[in-house]
């Protein structure tokens, strides 16, 4: 049985298109999309749509569930602030029902024929709290309490990861669309398994970096986002994290300028 796994496309539809494109080529038996399609690129709704269309199964990441309460009671009232235009040029994009729909994804899934795999976003009880490397087990403790599975597979930091927990694994597959480690590739995974054993190969998948800014410029997502756009676009560009420095960056420094003025001295200094 090969099973592939793919996350964090981040609204990157080239990079999604390689990916499905290889995933195809590979023959596998199930396909598990693990959240964040959406938010940081320019073509949010056409990935959503890629993906739902493709019928893989698909699991509820952050930016999903951040779409779907955009607008509710469950906000958070930050959210209306110039830092969120990411989030409100891409919720714009889905209709009230298609976020309902959106939220409403489940945050875990099982192959059927594979009942000792558990994927989700970031781990089983949250779509935020990352299993790093270097976390002693008893960090990981409290996430993965009353799991019985002896795989899992997520995402969200944006890295390839193959770790164990308490004579279990843990694999991240890495970013479609949104990489942190130089390579101008797309990443996935895929499952196999032989006998009674799973075997795990990270796959990283060109693509042409070059037509996702393009997209950038064509659909003016910039102008639309504001500045936290212009750093979703250096991440994509560059294969680094941008979003998390110059947040750090930020509180570190207490930059008093606005927030235009302290993505131009972030850049300018890194």
């Amino acid at each position: 049985m090969r099973i592939a796994a793919f996350v964090d496309i981040h609204g990157n539809l080239p990079a999604l298109d390689a990916v499905l494109q290889d995933i195809r080529a590979a023959h596998v038996d199930h396909v598990v999309c693990c959240g964040d399609i959406v938010l940081g690129g320019p073509d949010d709704r056409a990935c959503y749509d890629r993906v739902v269309a493709s019928g893989v199964a698909i699991v509820r990441g952050n930016t999903e569930r951040f779409v779907s309460e955009l607008g509710t009671e469950r906000a958070n009232p930050r959210w209306v602030e110039e830092g969120f235009g990411p989030l409100r040029y891409g919720a714009d994009q889905f209709s009230e029902t298609e976020r309902v729909e959106m939220g409403n994804l489940p945050t875990t899934y099982h192959c059927p024929d594979a009942p000792e795999i558990m994927f989700y976003h970031a781990n089983p009880q949250n779509d935020r709290d990352i299993p790093y490397a270097w976390f002693p087990d008893e960090d990981l403790d409290a996430n993965y309490a009353g799991t019985r599975e002896e795989l899992f597979v997520g995402g969200h930091s944006h890295t390839q990861l193959l770790r164990s927990w308490r004579g279990r694994q843990i694999v991240i597959c890495g970013s479609v669309g949104a990489t942190n480690d130089f390579y101008a590739g797309a990443q996935y995974l895929i499952l196999e398994k032989t006998g009674e054993t799973w075997s795990v190969l990270h796959r990283n998948v060109p693509y042409d970096v070059g037509e996702t800014m393009k997209r950038y410029e064509e659909t003016s997502y910039v102008e639309h986002t504001g500045p936290m756009g212009r750093l979703f676009r250096r991440t994509v560009a560059t294969r680094t994290n941008q979003v998390m420095p110059f947040l750090a960056w930020r509180r570190s420094t207490e930059f008093g300028g606005s927030l235009n003025e302290a993505v131009d001295e972030f850049l300018r200094q890194y």
